[in-house]
């Protein structure tokens, strides 16, 4: 693979691990990242089994664990906040209902890229405009002007990925929705959290609803399953407070 000219699109998690392998293998790398930097925030990432050793085989274990979220384990409660089970981090060596490796996605994709960026491109604040592959590569226009040729290039760019959109056609051919809806929002942390989260399922509903404290603050986490969306993002990410607080569970998740 030495000397292989590769460009991946999406610089969040997938993008700079790709990278680093195939930085490793001897390719030229280009990530490029339309946004204009780093793009921070996102929920929790739990390391488990053979994610651990995948860590540790990029030489990343002391930084990750270092930006860790230091989640010491998480209470499921009953509507009036009474333990019902308890779940340590180092439970199952520590791969169990919480991580002992949690961090969030933002902290995550920096510790990746600060480990590849010596020796990968990194192009912010553009995106492929245009592509057209042949039998010895693919000619990329760039949003921003620049044509360059690469011998493979590869989509990291998240589930709604314009490249792959690009090539394979629009997501909605693609994307089967599971009618589960889940919402991420911050509240002021008016429980005293600390290192331990909270969880509530109702019965019977499958609706849940969670807190615990995060870095970002305030402190979060609602989510709750709803029919499929029909609307934008930001409608369906305020169903669930609603159907949160319908589950029985207002005082917690209002």
């Amino acid at each position: 693979m030495s000397g292989i000219r590769v460009l991946v699109a999406g610089a969040s998690i997938a993008g700079p691990a790709l990278a680093h392998w195939l930085r490793r293998r001897g390719a030229e790398v280009t990530v490029v990242e339309r946004a204009p930097e780093l793009r921070p925030g996102g929920q929790a990432v739990d390391a488990r089994g053979v994610a651990k050793e995948v860590i540790r085989r990029m030489g990343l274990d002391a930084a990750v664990r270092a930006a860790r979220t230091e989640t010491a384990g998480a209470h499921t409660v009953d509507v009036n906040g009474n333990a019902l089970e308890t779940f340590r981090a180092d439970d199952n060596g520590g791969d169990g209902y919480i991580s002992e490796i949690e961090i969030l996605r933002g902290d995550l994709s920096r510790v990746l890229y600060d480990g590849t960026r010596d020796g990968v491109e990194y192009v912010f604040g553009d995106r492929i405009a245009e592509l057209t592959q042949d039998a010895d590569g693919v000619e990329v226009t760039f949003a921003g002007g620049d044509r360059r040729r690469f011998d493979l290039v590869v989509g990291a760019d998240g589930l709604h990925s314009a490249l792959r959109a690009m090539v394979f056609g629009p997501h909605e051919r693609f994307v089967r929705h599971l009618g589960l809806v889940l919402a991420f929002y911050s509240v002021p942390n008016e429980f005293g959290l600390d290192r331990w989260l909270i969880d509530y399922q109702a019965q019977g509903s499958g609706r849940s609803a969670g807190l615990r404290l995060s870095r970002t603050p305030p402190g979060r986490w609602p989510c709750s399953p709803s029919p499929r969306p029909t609307s934008t993002s930001t409608t369906a990410t305020s169903r669930p407070r609603r159907t949160c607080c319908a589950s029985g569970w207002p005082a917690w998740a209002g």
